[in-house]
């Protein structure tokens, strides 16, 4: 059996590789709050957050947060070493009323394994060249494309450690919004499909 709660706990300490300021594990309360605030609440208020204008399609909420009950968030920071990533991920995840009681912590640290694994895809995706994040001038973000690379991102990092249940989690509300009628999620699984190919996207959903 997959030991999330260990693959989580590995995921916060070496992030994949990814080098981020920090990942904070907070009250789920606490990401309703705004970026100040959230910074505030673990110490970091001090630094300037920075805003990216979005370029294109603007987010909706409907399929996607609906069927994986995702939580987490990444804040970009100005600091003395340049830009960096704050990552807040929940300390529980939503109940699932349809899995028993003695798998809910199994549950919980599944979804902030997934949740980790997609808010590391942002920050891969903010440091590296020509991605969907532009730093120059005025910061504009290609949302659809973003929110695609992140979830592909979290989908090769679940398959790669072996963490089918993850993944196919994963996969299947993204391949839900294939049928969406909001333009946001119908462009997001297309770009999806695009970077890890539409047979194992649906493979997995099926599974």
């Amino acid at each position: 059996m997959v030991d999330y709660k260990k693959m989580f706990e590995l995921l916060v300490q070496d992030k994949n590789g990814i080098n981020v300021h920090s990942v904070n594990v907070i009250d789920s309360s606490i990401l309703h709050l705004d970026d100040k605030a959230k910074l505030s609440s673990v110490g970091l208020g001090k630094y300037e957050t920075l805003t990216f204008y979005v370029d294109g399609q603007t987010y909706c909420n409907g399929t996607l947060n609906q069927n994986v009950n995702l939580e987490g968030c990444l804040v970009n920071i100005q600091t003395e070493k340049g830009i960096e990533q704050v990552i807040f991920i929940p300390s529980e995840a939503p109940h699932e009323s349809s899995i028993s009681p003695e798998y809910q912590e199994d549950w919980s640290y599944m979804l902030k394994l997934i949740a980790l694994a997609h808010e590391l895809g942002h920050a891969s995706d903010i440091q590296r060249a020509d991605g969907n994040f532009k730093l120059e001038n005025k910061r504009t973000v290609n949302l659809v494309g973003a929110e695609a690379y992140a979830n592909a991102y979290a989908l090769e990092y679940l398959n790669k450690v072996n963490a089918p249940i993850a993944r196919n989690t994963l996969a299947r509300a993204i391949y839900r919004a294939s049928s969406s009628t909001k333009a946001f999620e119908k462009e997001l699984y297309l770009c999806v499909c695009k970077q890890i190919g539409k047979g194992r996207l649906k493979r997995w959903a099926a599974a």
